[in-house]
């Protein structure tokens, strides 16, 4: 019910912007490659993005809808029993216990800094990359190349991405784009917050050095220049997991398998882990143990990814 939601929502066709093609460049401007993708390139889905935060209201419309959703609260520990588990949380605002919830299998999907991981692994704190990325969105009188391309451009000190993500805007012969500035810090301290505003001036000399490169017209600079709020945030990850399932408790998405923000796969592993669950909850309900064959492929295959992703960055 939920994927039908998104089909309808924040991938309906005037929303979603197929991707077609990719190019990449130095930060002076030159060629250096490009790769078709998607349906152009022979597979059999398209590659295609769509605003992100149309995509997250639609799925909050759609959970909100279910009377399960209890919202507010926070994961505090666990008591796993041979059948069953006991879970125990606190009000995020008042930090009050709340009543525990006893259930037969349990999906930890709470992100990079997994409170289930921790109570599973204690493992600690993930770890710090060296780098960050500054996100943006702005709109641009104009396509660049047929309004469906991924354009990037860079070197090993930094790198300047950006995309279309609105097909309406398009067929307007217009750029709704979505830009990313990925750069060298040293570790920021503190605690990293995923919706922190970065401004422009401590930033302007880094977009300069990419300078030599004009997207619909404008440069890297110009973009961010149009662009009302631009985020930033630390970029982290973790080692590869030998396994994300621990009996009657399994890990999903960045708890598992946290994957840095390149080559897409973070929404890449989202269907494919969602694939594998359908397995393991068809497998509970005829209490049966065919959900161990989907579930070890699922963590083959992520660790691959996971480890193809790190190479891209060092």
């Amino acid at each position: 019910m939920i994927y039908e939601a998104v089909a309808m929502g924040a991938f309906a066709a005037k929303r979603r912007n197929f991707h077609q093609c990719s190019g990449v460049f130095t930060p002076e401007g030159f060629f250096i490659a490009s790769e078709t993708v998607g349906l152009k390139a022979g597979s059999a889905h398209p590659q295609l993005s769509a605003h992100r935060a149309k995509f997250h209201s639609t799925l909050v419309a759609e959970c909100c809808r279910l009377d399960k959703v209890i919202l507010n609260s926070r994961f505090v520990q666990l008591e796993r029993h041979e059948d069953h588990v006991v879970l125990h949380f606190e009000n995020s605002t008042t930090k009050k216990s709340m009543a525990p919830v006893t259930c037969h299998f349990v999906v930890g999907a709470d992100g990079l800094k997994s409170r289930l991981r921790g109570a599973l692994l204690g493992d600690g704190d993930p770890r710090y990359t060296g780098r960050m990325i500054y996100r943006g969105l702005c709109e641009v009188d104009d396509i660049h190349a047929d309004g469906c391309t991924v354009s990037l451009c860079g070197d090993a000190t930094g790198n300047f991405i950006c995309y279309p993500i609105s097909e309406r805007l398009r067929q307007e012969k217009r750029f709704l784009c979505n830009w990313g500035l990925c750069v060298l810090r040293e570790h920021p301290g503190g605690e990293e917050n995923w919706t922190s505003e970065a401004g422009l001036e401590a930033r302007r000399s880094e977009l300069q050095n990419f300078g030599g490169n004009s997207f619909a017209g404008l440069t890297p600079l110009q973009m961010a220049e149009r662009t009302e709020k631009i985020i930033g945030w630390s970029l982290f990850d973790r080692d590869p997991l030998k396994s994300f399932d621990f009996g009657n408790v399994t890990l999903l998405g960045d708890a598992a398998h946290p994957l840095l923000p390149y080559g897409s796969q973070g929404a890449t592993q989202a269907p494919w882990s969602k694939w594998s669950k359908c397995h393991v909850n068809h497998a509970v309900k005829q209490a049966t143990a065919h959900c161990f064959g989907p579930l070890a492929l699922r963590c083959r295959q992520c660790r691959l990814s996971l480890l193809g992703n790190k190479e891209q960055v060092h």
